[in-house]
């Protein structure tokens, strides 16, 4: 598993194995949603609602940009199992989960 490290105060930062991770801002605000959510589940329309900071309904194209951001996560913080195997990140249909045991934050 790898080890993840999250810097909140300042500028974030995120590090995989000591290695400052490439991640976009948006992909950044949604690990920062999810590291908030202290390893609970968290539906897609809500990382929509508190990233985006749109109201009003969440249609397709907003839920594919969520998957997007989900999908670069896993890829970074995880890049030996970067799909649905990922060891950081769990999925269902609606809700992601981080696995925050390996998370220093």
């Amino acid at each position: 598993m790898p080890r993840l490290r999250v810097n909140l105060l300042g500028r974030t930062l995120v590090e995989v194995d000591g290695r400052e991770a490439g991640l976009t801002p948006i992909a950044k605000a949604v690990l920062i949603r999810l590291v908030f959510a202290q390893g609970s589940a968290v539906f897609v329309n809500e990382i929509f609602h508190d990233v985006w900071a749109m109201p009003g309904p969440v249609h397709r194209e907003d839920r594919v940009s969520v998957q997007k951001r989900i999908l670069e996560l896993r890829r970074t913080l995880d890049p030996q199992y970067p799909g649905e195997n990922s060891r950081v990140l769990r999925t269902d249909r609606k809700s992601t989960r981080l696995n925050s045991s390996h998370i220093t934050i």
